[in-house]
């Protein structure tokens, strides 16, 4: 399983759009399977989960 994390600055909804804009476009078939947002005091949590497939011969 493959982890990726990271800590952002910007607009936090619009990083979150093209974030998955530029998953989603990235020609890669994976699909998101679970996602969700949180708000702690002011810091905006945003999760997601996808499923990548591969088929080998």
């Amino acid at each position: 399983m493959a982890k990726y994390e990271n800590t952002l600055i910007g607009e936090f909804e619009k990083v979150v759009k093209r974030l998955e804009n530029d998953i989603g476009n990235s020609g890669i078939s994976m699909k998101l399977v679970d996602e969700s947002n949180h708000t702690i005091g002011a810091t905006k949590i945003a999760v997601r989960v996808y499923d990548k497939y591969f088929i080998a011969d």
